[in-house]
């Protein structure tokens, strides 16, 4: 069978499509994965992989041909969203909503609300990595918090990965996450740590790719 395989993909042309590997929605994991799965199963002929952008955004990545396939996280109007990234050559599927979540100490104040709303991030830092991957997502955090009224006191640290952040003290602020992360084992371990759902609002996670691609796969 595996001589019979070997033969039939050695008569057809190989492609490849690269596929960004989100690290701030935990995406990959529970969503895509048996996509991609699904799609090798019909497809012996392309080579799928997953690809982790390093200094540039998404939409740079799509134009420098780093990712075939990316993910966007907007905040507001969906149709907004795709006329926005249209405009740059970008197509934007809409995939599903997010909830943010809040990433912070266990004594924060904000732990000790029954709930958590946006305006409860008016006064409080929230922290970000001095990573060009983070620029989205500061954006989606900026457009949010301004649409409640207020502007974010957003602060850099330089660690270009979630992991970077369980190594970082929150003792003067929070960190916004996606609510997939609020599940994940890495977290639930931190005793010390706590993670709260923002009831009033979500943001729209999307694909995109390069509207002019000419990547046949």
């Amino acid at each position: 069978i595996a001589v019979e395989k070997c033969r039939h993909i050695a008569g057809k042309c190989m492609y490849r499509l690269t596929v960004h590997d989100p690290l701030i929605d935990a995406t990959i994991g529970n969503q895509a994965i048996p996509v991609f799965v699904k799609f090798a199963q019909n497809h012996s002929n392309v080579d799928l992989v997953l690809h982790t952008i390093k200094g540039e955004t998404v939409s740079e990545a799509l134009r420098n041909h780093s990712v075939d396939v990316g993910y966007l996280m907007a905040y507001g109007d969906v149709d907004e969203t795709i006329e926005e990234r249209r405009r740059k050559g970008i197509v934007a599927r809409p995939m599903r909503n997010r909830r943010f979540s809040v990433w912070m100490s266990a004594d924060s104040p904000l732990a000790q609300k029954e709930k958590l709303y946006v305006e409860d991030l008016e006064d409080m830092q929230i922290f970000i990595a001095a990573d060009r991957l983070f620029d989205d997502w500061r954006g989606l955090i900026d457009k949010m918090c301004r649409t409640h009224g207020f502007v974010p006191k957003i602060k850099l640290r330089v660690t270009p990965t979630i992991n970077g952040y369980l190594a970082m003290s929150l003792n003067d602020g929070v960190i916004l996450l996606s609510d997939a992360f609020a599940q994940d084992p890495r977290f639930l371990m931190r005793t010390d740590m706590t993670a709260r759902i923002i009831e009033d609002a979500h943001y729209t996670l999307f694909y995109v790719v390069r509207e002019n691609s000419t990547n046949p796969a």
